[in-house]
């Protein structure tokens, strides 16, 4: 990083073609010649550290024309130059305390690489703006140090030019950093500006755990105290916010060990508040050596790194665990997030019906019974209340319900029946994969010894051949309910619904396969089936 800054007090110089990508050519026409705009926030402070561009290339950028002006031009040129279809969104963050709440997105996909967009207004303010007079450049570089110092994380206020950064005439450009922003990422560390500029916009307390977290850098011990200490404030987030960051955390490869900094500080509890009761239980019982609040951190972190990376050392076959991955159904969650993210939250989440079903028996024994219904319930309610979406709502309560099934089948493994593969498969369909990586996360973060990982590797084993010789990806019903009535010559009822989950069933038990073997069980059992 030092290669390429030079530094002068507040103000350090980089060449801008550090800064480039081709869409900037564009942008910059999309601005009157009297107007500036700046590039901020991540996008700097990754070029500065030398983080390549990935697939997914977030531009923050401020700028002194009306946002919404800029993004709908930017739009225009991108179709007109490229062909490149964009959309275009303007909304507004709904805490009122928020500088530069209103917001112009522009999103677009270009081949494999999706790009995003965020623009803000830079304002002047006072008296000239209200007589409409702009200020001198001199002026417009105090109005850009004033904004700087309102922002997060130092390492999120250095600020670049758009015009030093373009292909024609790239040049040594000035980085405007006047928190210390440089000498920061230096030493690695992640540093508020201010507490105050934290209190006004709570969000920022976790999107500090997610950057350190990202670029593996040391918090400041100084923000780790506030945070253990300020952690509800988080709660006055608009709840859409708190989920996004959220996730944008679970996205990272490692992202246990930002969860890690969550649950040190609390801050875990008040972005889930119904995880909190999972500290009460801090005995789970012979089966288990960590209280529920570690066992559920141990299981996250095993599901992270299982979907994080090819050759973890665990006592599970390496190839399986391999194709278990590469069926994993590709999902899309909250716009932006994927299968993975979700698999992860249900990690967090697997187990949080067991503070509500805890009982000790006559004989001392601790039990949990139905903690899986209950936590499928208590997931609709985060789901509800975090706005996760029903489609997400519905796969995390599917793998919270059944997040037990397979160890279910590993206690038979030597008596197991097609009936029970059948069942199984049936209720999960294609998410055997993600609940399978669950399965194993969960047994990993029990510490079960290698003879119990070793039944479950063949259970797991014994499923997938299972499914892979009896059970098409996508089981359709052989008989509609009008063909049943016409076979048995019956009139419309539960009788008709009863025959036809019940042929369904014998096809994912992979003892029917065909219409005609339907056909043929119809009129030999249909009649002995009565609702």
């Amino acid at each position: 990083m030092s290669d390429i800054i030079e530094v002068f007090g507040k103000k350090h110089t980089a060449h801008g073609l550090n800064f480039y990508i081709t869409h900037f050519d564009l942008l910059a026409k999309c601005l009157d010649r009297e107007h500036y705009a700046f590039l901020v926030g991540g996008y700097v402070r990754d070029r500065i550290i030398g983080k390549p561009i990935d697939k997914s290339v977030d531009v923050d950028l401020i700028t002194t024309q009306e946002p919404i002006t800029v993004a709908n031009r930017f739009k225009e040129l991108l179709f007109q130059t490229y062909g490149i279809k964009a959309d275009v969104f303007e909304f507004e963050k709904k805490e009122p305390w928020i500088k530069r709440n209103k917001i112009a997105t522009l999103i677009f996909n270009e081949g494999s690489f999706k790009y995003r967009f965020d623009i803000a207004i830079l304002e002047s303010g006072g008296l000239k703006s209200f007589f409409g007079i702009r200020p001198s450049a001199d002026e417009w570089e105090k109005i850009l140090e004033k904004d700087l110092k309102d922002r997060d994380f130092t390492c999120n206020a250095i600020a670049v030019n758009l015009d030093d950064v373009l292909s024609v005439g790239a040049q040594q450009t000035i980085l405007f950093d006047p928190t210390g922003g440089i000498k920061d990422l230096e030493n690695g560390i992640i540093r508020p500006i201010s507490y105050e500029n934290l209190k006004k916009d709570p969000i920022r307390l976790l999107r500090g755990v997610r950057i350190a977290n990202e670029l593996d850098f040391d918090l400041e011990k100084g923000f780790i105290d506030f945070l253990k200490e300020n952690h509800k404030l988080i709660k006055n987030s608009a709840k859409e916010r708190i989920s996004v960051e959220f996730f944008k955390l679970l996205r990272l490869k490692n992202s246990y060990k930002g969860m890690e900094t969550l649950f040190e500080t609390n801050a875990i509890y008040s972005i889930i508040p119904y995880l909190e009761d999972i500290k009460k239980v801090s005995n789970q019982g012979h089966h288990h050596i960590y209280p529920l609040d570690k066992h559920t951190l141990k299981v996250y972190e095993y599901a992270d790194k299982i979907l994080e990376n090819d050759n973890l050392d665990i006592p599970f076959d390496k190839e399986l665990l391999a194709f278990i991955k590469s069926q994993i159904p590709e999902y899309s969650f909250l716009g932006e997030f994927g299968t993975k993210e979700a698999i992860k939250l249900s990690a967090l989440l697997h187990d949080i019906g067991k503070p509500h079903t805890m009982k000790i028996d006559e004989k001392g024994n601790i039990t949990f019974y139905e903690h899986d219904k209950v936590g499928e319930e208590l997931v609709s309610k985060i789901s509800n209340e975090l706005s996760f979406g029903e489609e997400l709502s519905r796969f995390l309560q599917k793998m919270v319900r059944m997040h037990l099934r397979i160890f279910y089948l590993r206690e038979s493994l030597e008596n197991l029946t097609p009936r029970a593969y059948g069942k199984l498969l049936r209720e999960a369909e294609e998410d055997i994969y993600p609940l399978m990586i669950l399965t194993i996360a969960d047994a990993m973060g029990s510490k079960d010894d290698e003879p119990t990982m070793k039944a479950l590797e063949k259970t797991v084993k014994n499923i997938i051949e299972f499914k892979l010789n009896n059970v098409p990806k996508h089981i359709e019903p052989l008989l509609s309910g009008k063909e049943i009535m016409d076979i048995l010559n019956i009139p419309e009822g539960k009788t008709v619904g009863l025959l036809k989950n019940k042929l369904l069933d014998l096809q994912y038990e992979g003892l029917i396969k065909t219409k005609e073997e339907a056909i043929e069980w119809l009129k030999k059992e249909g009649e002995n089936i009565n609702p």
